[in-house]
This record gives C-alpha cells, sequence and structure tokens, in this order.
C-alpha cells in the first residue's frame, strides 16, 4: 500500500475564488478538481520507489562493498550527482578496505590527480593491492608503471610479471606490450569454478 501523504492544501487552493472554481463544473470528463488532481498527483509521487541512488547509498552505508564502490564511482564521475571528491575518496576507501579490487584501483587513479608526494605513494600502494588481487586493470596499469619508470624504479622484469598476470586473464592490451617486448603471451586461464 503506497505512503499517505501528510501535507497541507498548496497556498493557491486558501484564496477564495479557488473555492467558487471548485464548485462549478469542470472542462475535464473525470470531473476532478484541481485540487484533487493536486493530491492524487502528491501521492503517486510518495509511491514511486526510491531512485537508484538512493538505494545505492541505503546498502554502502549497510557495508556493502559493491555498492560502496558504486557509490563512490558516482562521486567520482559526477553521474546524477554533483562531483564530490572527498564523498568519492570516503565511499572508495571503505570498499578498497574489504578488499574490493576495482574500488581499490578506483582509489589509486583517484589519488594519481593529486600532485602531492603522499597521495602518489597511496595511489601505488592501492594500484598494488588491486593487482595483487586479481584485478587485469591495475596489474597492466602497474605493469606499464614499471615499464616506463613513471613513479617507481623502471624494472623491466617486474613489468613483464604484471603484464603477465593480466594477458593471462585476456586483457589485450597487456598481450600486445608483451608481443612489443618479444615475450611469449600466456594462453588465458579459465575462470575458478564459483
Amino acid at each position: 500500500e503506497p505512503p499517505q501523504v501528510q501535507e497541507s492544501p498548496p497556498p493557491w487552493a486558501a484564496r477564495p475564488d479557488a473555492v467558487a472554481r471548485q464548485t462549478e463544473p469542470q472542462a475535464n470528463n473525470q470531473g476532478d478538481s484541481s485540487m484533487e488532481k493536486w493530491y492524487r498527483n502528491r501521492r503517486a509521487q510518495a509511491a514511486k520507489p526510491n531512485t537508484a541512488i538512493e538505494v545505492i547509498q541505503a546498502s554502502a552505508q549497510q557495508g556493502d562493498a559493491d555498492a560502496q564502490y558504486e557509490l563512490g564511482s558516482i562521486y567520482q564521475s559526477g553521474a546524477g550527482v554533483a562531483r564530490n571528491a572527498a564523498q568519492a575518496e570516503q565511499w572508495l576507501s571503505k570498499a578498497a578496505e574489504q578488499g574490493h579490487a576495482k574500488a581499490q584501483y578506483a582509489l589509486a587513479m583517484l589519488y594519481r590527480g593529486s600532485d602531492s608526494p603522499e597521495a602518489l605513494q597511496r595511489s601505488i600502494t592501492w594500484q598494488q593491492k588491486a593487482a595483487q588481487s586479481g584485478y587485469a586493470e591495475a596489474q597492466y596499469g602497474l605493469g606499464l608503471l614499471y615499464a616506463n619508470g613513471q613513479y617507481v624504479e623502471q624494472d623491466p622484469a617486474q613489468a613483464q610479471r604484471w603484464f603477465q598476470k593480466a594477458a593471462s586473464q585476456g586483457h589485450v592490451s597487456a598481450k600486445l606490450a608483451l608481443l612489443s617486448q618479444r615475450v611469449d603471451v600466456p594462453a588465458v586461464e579459465a575462470a575458478p569454478e564459483p
């Protein structure tokens, strides 16, 4: 049953001429007054389900790591809400601390946007955690960092290691990186049984 709307009528309904208009015959087929239409519309609005963001936020507040990641991503991108880096960091951190690999990588990218050395170090730390969790995009990205010596000391062996891990999951760019280094591309591993 839809919730009952408890509110006063709109201010224009209290005008003396509004009462007179309500008693006059209506031009529409249903015979509804504007007041009845207004209340029916308000009840229909109250009966609508919550927006997707409200549902995600409720799940995130209950500790759901997937919802925390989604909410952090929404705040990071500004999709449907005002872009808010602090909220993005808060929700992505909560999910990342629960071991959510995509959140770890998203948090790494969020920190990467900063010029501060501390933020860059946190970025590398979270990217390494995401790569170690098996997230292919993080593995490929870490391989690039080692290959180019960007934010870390250049290490071709580490680059190759991370490219191979990503390529074994079917990451196309990692396969191309290995081919460009003239390294054998590993076969794609089968997904583990649920």
